[in-house]
């Protein structure tokens, strides 16, 4: 698998003094396709594109401005060192970048994000999945018609009838054909019903939907009551660094 995972616990330490006022942290998946140096080079790069550039953490709209510009000059970058070393692979990416209680989810392509609130303030209420990403691929018709636009073409719904994903960063050969690295950002203020929240690729969704995936992944994180409870499907992970699988 292509698939690398970043987990920053403190954000302030790769951005400017303004951060450390607050509390915040990043967390991403870059998906890999093709290859593995996409998905390398943003874990090892957009965390800090994106928090050099928050000056102003407590204005949403800069926070915003801020993350599509980090997308935009992770792509530049990563698209400079394919040309000079033959590289021809990219990757999608949903990221997450916390600001006190206000998390803003930017993602390109098809890894997603969701949210496990309870349904009631009771700590035994059920969760509710919420899904915080729409999957940018040739099937849907607004990204089909952007394609088409900018001079690509979609066949068998794919772009150019190579490539699924519509955006991503990478993919040097398609970036012609319309497939672009500009982020959609989802901003969601988080409550005391929120539990935790569920970052995976594509791989994932293909086995299970967002409500299946919440109840496995809540129920993995509860105590185990007895020996003899099944081992979980999902396995919280706490590395501060990428880890490639």
């Amino acid at each position: 698998l292509e698939d690398v995972e970043v987990q920053v616990p403190d954000l302030s330490a790769l951005g400017s003094e303004e951060l450390s006022k607050y509390r915040s942290a990043f967390f991403a998946i870059f998906d890999g396709h093709a290859g593995r140096n996409a998905a390398e080079f943003c874990a090892e790069n957009l965390p800090r594109l994106i928090a050099e550039k928050i000056e102003k953490p407590t204005e949403n709209e800069h926070v915003r401005k801020a993350i599509m510009q980090g997308f935009k000059d992770a792509d530049a970058k990563f698209l400079a060192m394919a040309e000079e070393r033959g590289f021809k692979d990219g990757c999608t990416a949903v990221t997450v970048t916390l600001l006190r209680d206000v998390m803003f989810v930017g993602w390109v392509g098809d890894s997603k994000a969701v949210l496990a609130r309870r349904e009631r303030e009771e700590e035994s209420s059920r969760l509710k999945a919420l899904s915080l990403t729409r999957d940018h691929t040739a099937m849907q018709a607004k990204e089909r018609e952007r394609i088409v636009k900018a001079g690509g073409f979609v066949e068998n719904n794919r772009v150019n009838g190579i490539m699924e994903v519509s955006r991503s960063i990478g993919d040097p050969q398609l970036k012609k054909a319309g497939v672009s690295s500009s982020p959609e950002i989802e901003r969601v203020t988080l409550c005391d019903r929120d539990e935790f929240l569920l970052l995976a690729c594509d791989g994932l969704w293909r086995v299970m939907d967002a409500k299946e995936a919440i109840e496995r992944s809540g129920y993995s994180l509860l105590p185990p009551p007895s020996s003899l409870l099944p081992p979980p499907l999902f396995r919280p992970v706490a590395p501060a660094t990428p880890r490639v699988h």
